[in-house]
């Protein structure tokens, strides 16, 4: 009888820690899987004032500009978004007008 019982607590405190440790796994693959990191980077304006240009990423350079920002007009100087290089920036803007792309920094105008 002694020795049933204690094969049978073995056998509790096995599926105890079988239990335990799968959860401890669990928790370290969640730990592990990595996210994108989310850099906010500047950028300053290098286009022309031509409608729906300010939205072509191409027309952005990364980094900040002049401290004067170039020529006058309505134009956008520069923003700082979550897009690292050119092909980001491309998604980032996309679909924007150019008063939606002047109002990211509505304090950086070339007025």
């Amino acid at each position: 009888m002694k020795t049933i019982k204690s094969k049978l607590l073995v056998l509790v405190l096995l599926l105890i820690g079988g239990i335990v440790m799968s959860f401890t796994l669990v928790n370290k693959e969640k730990q592990e899987v990595k996210t994108e990191a989310k850099v906010a980077t500047l950028w300053h304006y290098v286009g022309d004032a031509n409608p729906g240009v300010f939205s072509d990423a191409t027309n952005w350079a990364l980094g900040g500009g002049s401290a004067t920002c170039g020529p006058t007009g309505d134009l956008p100087c520069e923003i700082t978004v979550n897009a690292t290089d050119e092909s980001q920036l491309t998604t980032y803007l996309s679909g924007m007008s150019n008063s939606q792309i002047l109002n990211i920094n509505p304090n950086s105008r070339r007025d």
